[in-house]
């Protein structure tokens, strides 16, 4: 019995790499925190100057928990530049 394969649109992420996505961000997350990037302004601005694109198209995913967790880490992008200004 050959079972159907799911048509699946460009650009669609299955349920296990959301997860795996969402896994990443929130890791992301809490070494930004402990790090302290906020001490090294050219790091910091390097990595938003490089990443920022990303991280904005990722926080209008269809998945709600992958919007959250950018937006955490976008605020705690803010956080730090706002140290640094």
């Amino acid at each position: 019995m050959a079972k159907k394969k799911a048509q699946v649109k460009k650009g669609d992420v299955c349920e296990e790499d959301n997860r795996v996505i969402e896994l990443v961000l929130k890791g992301v997350n809490v070494l930004l925190v402990k790090s302290g990037m906020s001490s090294d302004p050219e790091q910091l601005t390097s990595v938003l100057t490089n990443d920022i694109d990303i991280l904005f198209k990722l926080s209008h995913h269809n998945i709600f928990r992958i919007a959250v967790q950018t937006l955490k880490l976008l605020f705690q992008f803010v956080k730090a530049s706002a140290h640094i200004n």
